[in-house]
């Protein structure tokens, strides 16, 4: 799955940032850093259920 951040501007100002195709925690970093460079308060952080799962490591056989 492609990585992707969305990022909604509503009328009034709020503006909500969801993040797809990222596993576990990493996409905290990503939204930590928008808010930083937009500045304002955090009024609600949901978390998806993909942000409790854990990144997967490919490994490889090795020619096994």
């Amino acid at each position: 799955m492609p990585k992707k951040v969305i990022v909604d501007v509503a009328s009034d100002g709020t503006v909500k940032i969801e993040v797809e195709g990222v596993v576990g925690p990493s996409c905290q970093t990503i939204t930590d850093a928008l808010l930083e460079s937009v500045g304002g308060d955090v009024v609600s952080d949901d978390k998806k259920p993909e942000f409790y799962e854990q990144e997967s490591e490919e490994v490889s056989a090795g020619g096994w």
